[in-house]
């Protein structure tokens, strides 16, 4: 079975509004490329660097218009959207970084809460503490569709391999890691990070990402990226450029390469580690 994917990079404002109307023009365009899922990155509904405005304008119960005009752009065009991540309020001083999945009802399908909070010192002048605004989720969620099952991640998550193997075991096919990464780790990880855990995973890995420089002067990677099972790129972005990327899914591949790695059918308990001194 094949199913066709896009990837949407985008470089996202401080105002949901107009990047939910940038979800909308692209879904339209994907949609006429036959696309069955679309895959956006992280923080697509805005990056802001001030707590406050990220408590203001986040989605909660009562903030839905960013949501509103994507399950109705899923549902116009029939297709699946994965919101790699919003900022969703879930109290007065805390978010959480949630992926939201839409079917092509419009209907949210399921959600995922980013398990791994990005606190780390990339420099003198980059340091990120997640957890000061964000409350951690603890439980991993995999999605099956009519047509292939997906699991879902979040950026940081990347660094966490048994994550990955737990979602390859119950059965996903893709695994989907939006990002918001910096630009330092980007060229030294991303690639390889990606790439390590389709071929650990025999799983496609799709990558939305953020690009080029955000409000307050953030800047993102970009380099949006589908890895098949084996671990090839078979589609990729630049570290600038808006816009789809495309590839077909083969869920047989899935199939053939845990077929000739059948690393999943190899994992073996550990007793507790030996430790000589």
């Amino acid at each position: 079975m094949t199913v066709k994917i896009a990837v949407l990079q985008m470089n996202v404002s401080e105002n949901p509004h107009h990047n939910a109307k940038t979800i909308v023009h692209y879904a339209n365009i994907a949609r006429e490329h036959q696309t069955k899922h679309l895959f956006l990155p992280e923080n697509a509904n805005f990056i802001h660097s001030e707590k406050n405005y990220c408590l203001t304008h986040a989605i909660s119960d009562t903030h839905t218009d960013f949501m509103d005009m994507v399950r109705k752009t899923a549902q116009d065009n029939q297709i699946y959207i994965h919101i790699g991540s919003v900022k969703y309020k879930i109290s007065d001083t805390k978010l959480s970084n949630r992926s939201i999945s839409i079917s092509p009802d419009g209907d949210i399908i399921a959600t995922y809460d980013k398990i791994h909070l990005f606190d780390a010192n990339i420099s003198e002048t980059e340091i990120y503490r997640e957890s000061d605004l964000y409350q951690a989720g603890t439980t991993p969620t995999l999605l099956y569709t009519d047509t292939v099952n997906i699991g879902l991640t979040i950026c940081y998550d990347v660094r966490f391999a048994h994550l990955y193997q737990i979602l390859a075991e119950n059965h996903a096919h893709i695994i989907s890691v939006p990002a918001a990464f910096t630009i330092p780790t980007g060229h030294a990880h991303w690639d390889v990070l990606l790439r390590c855990r389709a071929i650990e995973t025999g799983c496609y890995i799709i990558a939305a990402a953020q690009c080029g420089t955000h409000y307050g002067g953030r800047k993102t990677y970009g380099h949006s990226v589908i890895i098949n099972p084996w671990g090839e790129i078979i589609a990729q972005q630049d570290g600038e450029s808006v816009g789809l990327i495309y590839a077909d899914i083969d869920i047989d591949n899935v199939t053939k390469s845990r077929q000739k790695l059948p690393v999943l059918q190899h994992i073996v308990p550990f007793t507790p580690i030996k430790i000589f001194k």
